[in-house]
């Protein structure tokens, strides 16, 4: 299985480097994201997690934070998947690295997200064999 198999794609939410934290937290609220890539002239520069943003915040106070940019507070170098690449290889690294998600490029640009939540729903749901098999299944999305 590849991760192209597994992974969110269409209306990936992103943020820019130049944003600031107030307005990325309130995104990842209305989104009810826990991960935001960030971009910078349409490329992956790192990846702002919910963890980065408690982490300014008890450190700095939630106003102060507020006032930094995504730049200062997201983890970099972001660590990619291709859509090509094996799953297998891309849930290793996400073990080996701690993270809970890749942003998944195709040619550079951003075209998806792999979670943990693919994972394991890649994992709880087995692949379709046939055609035939893909008409009479039924999918559940979401827990």
């Amino acid at each position: 299985m590849r991760v192209l198999d597994c992974m969110e794609s269409g209306g990936i939410t992103t943020v820019q480097e130049e944003d600031d934290l107030k307005l990325a937290a309130q995104i990842l609220l209305w989104h009810g994201a826990r991960h935001l890539p960030v971009l910078r002239n349409g490329r992956v520069v790192g990846v702002l997690t919910e963890r980065d943003l408690l982490a300014r915040q008890a450190a700095l106070g939630k106003r102060a934070a507020g006032r930094l940019s995504v730049g200062e507070a997201m983890s970099k170098p972001p660590l990619l998947a291709t859509t090509d690449e094996a799953l297998s290889a891309a849930a290793q690294r996400m073990l080996e690295n701690r993270v809970g998600c890749l942003p998944v490029v195709d040619h550079g640009a951003l075209v998806g997200m792999l979670t943990r939540s693919d994972l394991l729903r890649a994992i709880a749901e087995p692949p379709e064999l046939d055609a035939e098999a893909s008409t009479v299944a039924t999918h559940h999305h979401g827990m």
